[in-house]
């Protein structure tokens, strides 16, 4: 939209509708923060939704602190729901976080998710198992659990074990400790 079109859709809002006229004299040009990145401020306003404005603050940068390399559509759709709702996002904001990734996600490549058996796999790998145990504690060989681990890392885009390990721990992957 030109800052022209802007000025003509204000205008007519402004004669229009009163309620939007005494907003728009009250609030001003809405300019989005992140110009660069319009995913990220699409995801920013969906958090911001029937919260208060700590509150929305709060949950943006706990869902930004899981993404230490950036977050971005393909990261956010590989992020299991329990590790988006552990920062504080409700089903519906989860919910609407992954349609708006799916949609803005780069075209050709469906979002990698992992299997139960790599899930599996992985938190193993978190927690510091070398390939032979993994595969004694899953009932394969070691060979099968090098296959899955090559999987892994190319669903989720990762280099090696350590990224991996600490995708996990990010991602909220780990189970907690027996009590």
């Amino acid at each position: 939209m030109t800052a022209t079109e802007i000025k003509r859709a204000r205008a007519h809002l402004r004669k229009t509708d009163p309620v939007l006229r005494r907003v728009i004299e009250a609030v001003g040009v809405y300019r989005i923060r992140y110009r660069d990145d319009p995913f990220a401020a699409l995801v920013e306003a969906i958090i911001a939704q029937q919260v208060s404005v700590g509150a929305a603050r709060a949950i943006l940068k706990r869902l930004l602190d899981l993404y230490p390399r950036g977050l971005t559509p393909r990261r956010l759709l590989n992020t299991p729901e329990d590790a988006l709702r552990s920062v504080g996002l409700s089903r519906q904001k989860t919910s609407y976080l992954h349609g708006l990734a799916r949609q803005v996600a780069p075209a050709g490549r469906p979002p990698d998710t992992l299997t139960e058996r790599e899930t599996e796999l992985l938190r193993l790998v978190a927690v510091g198992l070398p390939n032979k145990a993994i595969g004694q504690q899953l009932g394969v060989s070691e060979n099968t659990v090098k296959y899955h681990m090559k999987n892994i890392l190319q669903k989720l885009h990762l280099h090696n074990r350590a990224e991996a390990a600490a995708y996990a721990v990010q991602n909220g992957l780990l189970r907690p400790a027996a009590q």
